[in-house]
C-alpha cells in the first residue's frame, strides 16, 4: 500500500486514550494519518490541546464521519456492547478494523461482525495485545514447534480488585443487557481476566494466528458487588486436543495477583507481574521470554499489516473465538451464581476508593489455582 494509512479512532476515553496517544507519538508519522476521532466531548481529554494543534476532526458518531470521509482503519474502544454496531458500520463503509476486546458480547453478535468482514474482504482483528506481543509470539513459535514437547495442564490467576464506584459510575459494568436489548454480558471473564484467559487458548493454537477450541467447561460463578452477571469465577476446561485449563479470577479480593504457569512435557513456563515469563526445562536450562507489556505492538503491527500487505495478524475475531465461546456457556447461568455470604463480606479502602472483598476468598482461589478442584 503507498500513502499514509488513514485511521479512524472510535471512543478517546478509557483504552481509547492509549490508542490515541499511541498514535500521536507514532514513530514514523509518515506512515499515517488520523482521519478523526468520534468522541461526544474530546475536551475532557488529556490530548485535547493536541487535537485542537493538530486540526483532527472530532464527530459525533460513525455515519457522520462516513459521509465525508474515509479511513484504511477503524480502531473501537468504545463499551462492549456497541462493538457490533461500530464495527458493521465501519466494515460496510469500507474500513477494516482494529476492536478492542472482548469482540462483543456473545458469539452470535461476533459472528455477524466476522459476517461483514468476510463479506467486505476486510479484517477484523481484536485487541487482546498479548496475542500481538513479540514476548508472547515467539513462547507460541516454541510451543508450536515441540520445543518443550507435547502441552498438558495450563494454569492462570487473575485477582483484581474493583473499586464500588466501578460498578456505579458505568452503565454498562457488571450488565448483562441494555435497556434495549443488546447484550453486554460484562463479568470479569469477559472483560478483566479476558487476556490471560484467551492467552491460553491462544499460545495452545495450531498455527500463529489459531486458537484452541474448548470442548468440557466446568465452572462455578460468585457475587459480592451489586450487579447483574459474576465477580468471581472458577473453570475447569478441557480442549479438544485433551489440554487441562485451570483458571480462576475475581475483583471481590484484597490485593492483586496475576500469574500463570503452563505445564508441558519437558517444561514448565511461568509468570507473574514481579518475574518475566520464564520457561524452566527439565534439564535444568532457562529460557527467559520477558514481560508482555507494550500496548504498542498491536497498533504498529496492524498498520505495518495494512501497509505491506504480507504476513499475517495474530489476532482477528475468528482467533478469539474460543474465549466468546466460553462466555456464551457460563453466559447460561449467570442467575444462577452464587451470592457470597453477607458476613464474609468486609471493606477497605485505598487511595480514598471503597473497595469490597470478601474474607478468605484469596486463599480459595490460590488453593484452586494450585490442586485444580472445586
Amino acid at each position: 500500500m503507498k500513502g499514509k494509512v488513514s485511521i479512524l479512532v472510535v471512543g478517546i476515553g478509557g483504552y481509547g486514550s492509549k490508542y490515541l496517544e499511541c498514535l500521536l507519538n507514532y514513530q514514523n508519522k509518515e506512515d499515517i494519518h488520523i482521519a478523526g476521532l468520534i468522541s461526544r466531548n474530546y475536551k475532557v481529554s488529556p490530548f485535547a490541546k493536541q487535537i485542537e494543534e493538530l486540526n483532527i476532526p472530532v464527530f459525533t458518531s460513525l455515519e457522520e464521519f462516513y459521509k465525508t470521509n474515509q479511513a484504511d482503519l477503524a480502531i473501537i474502544s468504545s463499551p462492549i456492547y456497541l462493538h457490533k454496531e461500530q464495527a458493521i458500520v465501519a466494515l460496510l463503509s469500507g474500513s477494516n478494523v482494529l476492536c478492542e476486546k472482548p469482540t462483543a458480547g456473545c458469539v452470535k453478535d461476533a459472528e455477524e461482525m466476522m459476517e461483514t468482514a468476510k463479506k467486505m474482504n476486510k479484517f477484523l482483528a481484536i485487541g487482546y495485545q498479548w496475542s500481538f506481543s513479540d514476548v508472547i509470539l515467539e513462547l507460541k513459535k516454541d510451543i508450536i514447534s515441540g520445543v518443550f514437547g507435547a502441552p498438558k495442564r495450563f494454569k492462570g490467576m487473575n485477582l483484581m480488585p474493583r473499586p464500588v464506584s466501578y460498578f456505579s459510575s458505568r452503565e454498562w459494568a457488571g450488565k448483562k443487557y441494555t435497556k434495549e436489548g443488546t447484550c453486554i454480558m460484562d463479568s470479569v471473564i469477559s472483560n478483566a481476566a479476558s487476556h490471560q484467559l484467551h492467552n491460553i487458548f491462544f499460545v495452545l493454537g495450531n498455527n500463529m494466528d489459531t486458537a484452541a477450541t474448548p470442548k468440557q467447561i466446568d465452572f462455578k460463578l460468585y457475587r459480592a458487588n451489586d450487579i447483574e452477571t459474576f465477580d468471581t469465577a472458577k473453570l475447569h476446561i478441557t480442549t479438544e486436543q485433551g489440554v487441562e485449563i485451570i483458571f480462576c479470577a475475581s475483583h471481590s479480593v484484597e490485593k492483586r495477583c496475576i500469574t500463570f504457569e503452563y505445564e508441558l512435557e519437558n517444561a514448565t513456563v511461568r509468570f507473574d507481574e514481579e518475574t518475566p515469563i520464564t520457561a524452566y526445562l527439565k534439564d535444568g536450562t532457562q529460557k527467559v521470554y520477558g514481560t508482555p507489556n507494550s500496548f504498542d505492538e498491536k497498533v504498529i503491527k496492524t498498520i505495518e499489516f495494512i501497509k505491506s500487505g504480507e504476513g499475517i495478524l495474530p489476532c482477528v475475531a475468528e482467533t478469539a473465538d474460543a474465549h466468546l465461546k466460553v462466555m456464551d456457556v457460563l453466559n447460561e447461568e449467570i442467575d444462577h451464581a452464587i451470592c457470597f455470604s453477607q458476613d464474609k463480606m468486609m471493606f477497605q479502602e485505598i487511595n480514598g476508593e471503597k473497595y469490597l472483598y470478601v474474607k478468605g476468598l484469596s486463599e480459595a482461589l490460590c488453593n484452586f489455582y494450585k490442586k485444580g478442584v472445586f
